[in-house]
């Protein structure tokens, strides 16, 4: 009955493809605990204020559940947990406030590191793709360039913002990446995670709509300010959870090919009450794409379905598509009647092509100047803003003095270097699914539509730095590394099926 697989991959062997062992962390982390515990209790909480103690008991209980999660290998349930209230956490678990320290992502990220050093010997691939190695190699070539051009800088604001964003932004993703493509079981969590990823697209996209009708910002983000459209109206662009606009549309398409996806995994499990719960994360995914406003997301969405139409094997239903469209057509007839200039500002205002245009002159020539490791990782903006010979107009508009480009913001920033193992990274991540698309079409698909929606999204708004988009977009690639080459694997030895083969025969 399966014989149009291919045979499997030769990294692969069933020797690989073995579950964790419970007693893999190894029993002295118990008493770590303990003592840690013990600690705490006796010798810090007597010292503290009252509500510094509350504080402190509360964060540990929270510290310890997660350890036994840990000592018990249950550490997927920390995962989905985070992946449900992820934005949220960031507002109210940091410490201190005004400099955080400790924030949910990085103890998360921690957590997951110790975990994968310990259990390596026990995760169901030890072995990986040859190209996701390449890829991984040239990724931490890419972070070198990034350290080596921060090298005499002067020490400022953007140095300490630029360690942060390496750490955070580059870093971090990528562990979470290698996790979910090696640890994380897909299979046993599948219903979990799609639950999930339903509770956080709603959930953005309930703070969204609030925003853009109420014209306040929920959450707002230190030092963010506040995006507008139209000159008279002033409709807010909303930013939900996140720091920009921007991210929130990325976010909102990654989900919505997410979803997507996990459907096509589970479409014959469905129940009725999960087939609503699925309806209601796919169309908020998709409200939270659209909410800022972003002329961008209109085109790729538009790109995305007429690659869907196409397929034999789509991933998104026809009638999404067809519901889509309609719905943004007779949205635009109605801004256009009824707000004419957020209408204009939106769509046919040339300012905003022209400050674009300006930019990316501007860009070029700093290129041009610093080609070999660019001006340093999170200097652009203050090295142009020291040299005025940069500022660059175009038909009266000014330059923006940030680069506003994925690509041009990785020329500009860490040079010709930085650029050639940023792309070779790319280009391997994109070999390594490439080689599993006859297989398993519409992992393919799904990873193509998550690497255009990036990369088109990332050519009007830089993308490079920001966690929340890159944990979201390395999440997805980890999950379909591990369905397209781990499941396919084991598949073939257990019979059990993800995603039915392209070509079956009875």
């Amino acid at each position: 009955m399966f014989h149009d697989y291919q045979l499997m991959p030769s990294f692969l062997n069933i020797d690989n493809l073995h579950h964790f062992d419970n007693h893999t962390v190894h029993r002295a982390t118990v008493w770590v605990v303990v003592f840690i515990s013990l600690c705490v209790m006796v010798i810090g909480v007597p010292i503290l204020p009252p509500a510094t103690s509350a504080a402190v008991i509360a964060a540990w209980a929270v510290f310890l559940w997660v350890t036994v999660l840990f000592i018990n290998c249950h550490i997927d349930n920390l995962v989905i947990f985070w992946l449900a209230l992820s934005p949220y956490l960031y507002y109210y678990l940091i410490f201190p406030r005004q400099t955080p320290v400790i924030t949910p992502d990085r103890l998360l990220i921690l957590i997951l590191l110790i975990f994968m050093c310990l259990t390596w010997r026990s995760a169901p691939i030890q072995v990986l793709p040859k190209e996701a190695k390449m890829a991984a190699y040239f990724w931490g070539l890419y972070i070198l360039v990034c350290i080596v051009s921060l090298f005499g800088q002067p020490i400022t604001h953007e140095l300490f913002g630029a360690y942060r964003l390496l750490l955070e932004g580059l870093v971090f993703p990528f562990l979470f990446g290698l996790y979910m493509m090696c640890f994380f079981d897909l299979r046993q969590n599948l219903y979990a995670l799609h639950a999930c990823i339903c509770v956080l697209a709603s959930g953005i996209c309930i703070i969204s709509v609030i925003e853009f009708v109420t014209g306040q910002n929920i959450f707002p983000w230190t030092g963010s300010g506040e995006y507008t459209a139209g000159a008279i109206t002033q409709i807010i662009r909303p930013d939900g959870p996140y720091e920009q606009p921007a991210i929130l549309s990325a976010i909102g398409l990654l989900l919505f090919i997410l979803l997507a996806y996990l459907q096509t995994l589970m479409q014959h499990n469905l129940t009725l009450k999960r087939r609503l719960l699925h309806q209601i994360g796919i169309w908020s995914s998709l409200i939270s794409a659209l909410a800022p406003l972003n002329r961008g997301v209109i085109i790729i969405l538009g790109i995305l379905a007429l690659i869907d139409m196409f397929q034999k094997r789509r991933i998104v239903p026809r009638y999404i598509w067809i519901f889509l469209f309609g719905g943004i057509v007779f949205l635009a007839l109605f801004a256009k009647l009824a707000y004419p200039d957020v209408y204009a500002d939106r769509t046919t205002d040339s300012d905003n092509i022209y400050q674009r245009l300006a930019q990316d002159k501007e860009t070029l020539q700093v290129i041009r100047h610093h080609a070999l490791l660019g001006v340093g990782m999170n200097y652009y903006n203050y090295f142009v803003s020291q040299d005025p010979k940069y500022l660059v107009r175009w038909r009266g508009i000014e330059s923006m003095n940030v680069p506003h480009n994925l690509a041009m913001t990785v020329l500009a920033e860490e040079g010709l270097t930085g650029a050639f193992f940023f792309l070779a990274a790319q280009i391997f991540m994109i070999k390594g699914i490439w080689k599993t698309r006859k297989n398993r079409r519409r992992g393919w698909l799904a990873f193509l539509y998550c690497f255009l929606s990036y990369w088109l999204l990332g050519m009007d708004f830089a993308l490079n730095y920001y966690a929340d988009a890159n944990l979201i977009y390395m999440l997805i690639i980890g999950l379909l590394y591990q369905s397209q080459y781990i499941s396919n694997a084991s598949d073939q030895i257990n019979n059990f099926h993800l995603e039915a083969p392209h070509a079956v025969t009875a």
